[in-house]
């Protein structure tokens, strides 16, 4: 009988453990389904009232709206334009016609907080594909983690764009460089053309001079002859250099529009930091060449 009894009396603390167990875990879940519930009517009555912000604005006489906010709900007009924002592009539900709209599932997983960190993404477009990026771990962001992936998301877009423009610049000072060649080479064309004029005539003038009959005494003639076939030959010595230099020119214009499309290819392949100054010391070279081609 002792035994028994003291069985009772050793068991009692154990059972009001395991009740206070149950009761700890009960109240945690109770807690925390209270703050989702929370926080799930925080987000829709932020959807609600900026609905209901956006058919007021339409209501009220121009230049009053600042006024009407203050003295009726409270909010500076900078809060409004968020929550009315906010309201357009998560809660409408307005079919676009243009461009991506939100996944409805994937937003209503989230939270005031979330939805406002997303408004700082500007460009409904590419908010949506940030969305989208990120739909598996979204609804489980921080404040503080959302708020930092879209700034790493900043960072890297504006790295995107300086490495285009700067690609461009190269590009352009390259095209410039290639115009000014292709003008020059067109100088010379002409300049070959000139020649090839000015020894067409020196040519009939000969022929004339060989035909003509002989007024004059036979050096008179010889000499005249003579100098018409020289500045003949010295014109097509010219012509011939100028001939050989246009080769070796084009020859190296091609090499260098090879190496360019070879060094482009190289920058690609590396890093943002070393493509960035090698993309500079190309800028520099291609400024360089179409200064040295400039005409005075």
């Amino acid at each position: 009988m002792e035994e028994t009894a003291l069985s009772k009396t050793d068991s009692a603390p154990q059972e009001a453990q395991e009740n206070e167990a149950s009761k700890l875990i009960r109240l945690a879940t109770e807690i925390n389904t209270i703050k989702e519930q929370t926080r799930a009517a925080v987000k829709n009555a932020t959807l609600e009232i900026g609905k209901r912000l956006v058919e007021a604005k339409a209501v009220v006489p121009h230049g009053g709206w600042g006024y009407w906010l203050q003295q009726n709900v409270d909010y500076s007009e900078r809060t409004a334009q968020l929550i009315m924002s906010v309201w357009e592009r998560f809660g409408s539900g307005q079919t676009k016609l243009f461009g991506k709209e939100p996944d409805a599932a994937l937003v209503a997983k989230l939270n005031r907080s979330q939805l406002v960190a997303l408004m700082s993404i500007k460009d409904e477009e590419e908010c949506m594909e940030f969305m989208e990026e990120h739909k598996d771990d979204l609804a489980d962001m921080s404040k503080r983690e959302l708020e930092k992936a879209i700034k790493e998301r900043d960072e890297a877009k504006r790295g995107l764009d300086k490495w285009r423009q700067e690609a461009d610049l190269a590009n352009e000072a390259a095209q410039n460089a290639i115009d000014k060649s292709d003008k020059l080479r067109q100088e010379i064309d002409s300049l070959r053309e000139d020649h090839e004029a000015e020894i067409e005539d020196l040519r009939k003038r000969l022929k004339e001079a060989e035909e003509a009959p002989i007024d004059v005494t036979p050096t008179d003639e010889n000499e005249t002859v003579k100098e018409l076939r020289e500045k003949i030959a010295a014109l097509e010595k010219e012509r011939d250099a100028r001939t050989t230099a246009e080769k070796a020119f084009a020859r190296h214009f091609e090499n260098i529009k090879g190496e360019y499309a070879a060094m482009r290819q190289e920058i690609d392949c590396m890093d943002k930091e070393k493509a960035a100054k090698y993309r500079t010391a190309m800028q520099k070279l291609f400024s360089t060449m179409a200064d040295a081609v400039t005409p005075f």
